[in-house]
């Protein structure tokens, strides 16, 4: 897809689930298929889809998390094979006005046999300003503790999930 970027817009995004029947039997093999966003533009060229230390969107990704079988119930995917990495944000630097191409791809490698697709959604310009590509993780928010406190203020402490690691008490 080519594209014009609007004017003020300084990064895009979109949403993206890649599933696959791979997983759990074939991680760490070469059957890995990925799955890859491709993008030419003068503030980043290269495949954007990776994870924060440099890893492809694949099985062996450190994403593919969504692996118990009732959370991939009507996917195709949840017969007992199959996970994912459940749906993500890839937010991609641009320059106003650029031209940028966008392309995505997901690979089948080293047979036919088992199925990965990738589900895309939500594609949006955004003024964020930003140097890299990097794929945001949904916060997972398990409790808080304690669950009530005084009107005039307590610390609450937030369990979970996928904060960033710059997140203090």
């Amino acid at each position: 897809v080519n594209l014009t970027v609007p004017a003020n817009q300084n990064s895009f995004s979109f949403d993206f689930n890649f599933l696959s029947a791979e997983y759990p039997e074939f991680v760490g093999m070469s059957y890995n298929d990925k799955f890859e966003a491709n993008i030419v533009g003068s503030a980043y060229t290269g495949n954007a889809a990776i994870d924060s230390v440099g890893n492809d969107v694949s099985v062996n990704s450190a994403l593919f998390t969504v692996t118990n079988p009732q959370d991939l119930l009507n996917t195709g995917f949840g017969n007992g094979d199959g996970g994912g990495t459940g749906w993500l944000t890839m937010l991609v630097p641009v320059n106003p006005l650029d031209q940028i191409q966008v392309e995505f791809t997901i690979y089948d490698m080293g047979d036919g046999v088992y199925d990965s697709t990738v589900l895309l959604d939500n594609f949006s310009w955004s003024e964020t300003d930003i140097s890299t590509p990097s794929i945001i993780v949904p916060i997972d928010i398990e409790r808080l503790t304690p669950k009530r406190g005084s009107t005039s203020g307590d610390y609450t402490t937030i369990h979970g999930e996928n904060f960033n690691p710059s997140c203090t008490t």
